[in-house]
């Protein structure tokens, strides 16, 4: 290679020509492999992951309902109330959340906490609760009917 060859090389081609590709450009490694025969084969983190991942969504927070009559102050002023409306941000019917599915209320209040949900006074009472409040409360408001 000559003079003028040499000053071509970025930093990035040449530590690609002496190691290989720089590693910002390098794939990530899979957890599991796809043989010719289209069979799935997990390696060691992927076997790890496959077997002990699920374990990791039962460890989901557990309500409870005498805990969670205690922290529905907040709702009752508007879910308590039998065809209660409310003007804000625009006039609607208030839906009556006794006997509602523990886990409907979880996701509705979970959504509300990230925004995925507008409704600007349920936004910010979601955003005040933690994944236990959101659990106890969600299984009060289950247990009535």
């Amino acid at each position: 290679m000559d003079v003028r060859g040499a000053l071509r090389y970025t930093n990035a081609a040449f530590a690609s020509h002496f190691w290989g590709t720089p590693l910002a450009l390098r794939p990530l490694p899979l957890p599991f492999q796809i043989d010719m025969n289209n069979s799935l084969k997990f390696g060691g983190l992927g076997l790890a992951l496959a077997l002990v991942g699920p374990g990791f969504a039962q460890d989901a927070v557990q309500g409870s309902a005498a805990a969670g009559q205690k922290k529905v102050a907040m709702c009752v002023g508007c879910h308590g109330l039998p065809e209660y409306k409310t003007a804000f941000p625009e006039v609607y019917r208030v839906p009556m959340i006794g006997g509602q599915n523990a886990q409907y209320i979880q996701n509705a209040l979970h959504e509300y906490k990230k925004g995925e949900r507008t409704h600007p006074s349920m936004r910010y009472i979601a955003g005040s609760l933690t994944d236990q409040d959101i659990a106890d409360i969600a299984a009060y408001y289950s247990s009535v009917k």
